[in-house]
């Protein structure tokens, strides 16, 4: 995966079954990067490296069964589409909360954890009005 670090041209990754990947730091000089797929990384607890991706405009968070925090997409300023796909054995329950994305104009959230909450007044997990949940 090391050798995604040079690639500021790229546009999509899918990373799949990584059992060992602990970190997506190598795509934060991803500039170009529009979307993301991370899916079984059995070792990912954030999406940290993401930061720097400030193109990205869709991510999927499919069955990370470790992921503790998405505080990483808070600099993802042209961020349209988030989607959380959960396993029932595998309920991504260790993700305690969602950045405040409310400066985005349009987001669209799909599959959210049921032990978060979509938005709270003044809280971490304010979005704006326009947004499908």
């Amino acid at each position: 995966v090391d050798v995604l670090s040079g690639c500021a041209a790229l546009q999509t990754v899918t990373l799949e079954s990584l059992s060992s990947l602990a970190s997506v730091d190598v795509l934060s000089g991803c500039a170009a990067l529009q979307t993301v797929k991370l899916s079984a990384l059995n070792s990912l607890a954030s999406v940290d490296g993401l930061s720097g991706c400030a193109a990205l405009q869709t991510v999927t968070l499919a069955y990370l069964s470790l992921l503790a925090s998405v505080d990483g997409l808070s600099g993802c300023v042209e961020l349209q589409s988030l989607e959380f796909k959960v396993a029932s054995r595998s309920p991504m329950d260790k993700l305690a909360s969602m950045p405040d994305l409310s400066f985005l104009v349009g987001l669209e959230v799909k599959g959210l954890p049921s032990h978060l909450q979509a938005w709270e007044d003044g809280g971490r997990k304010c979005f704006a009005p326009s947004i499908i949940v």
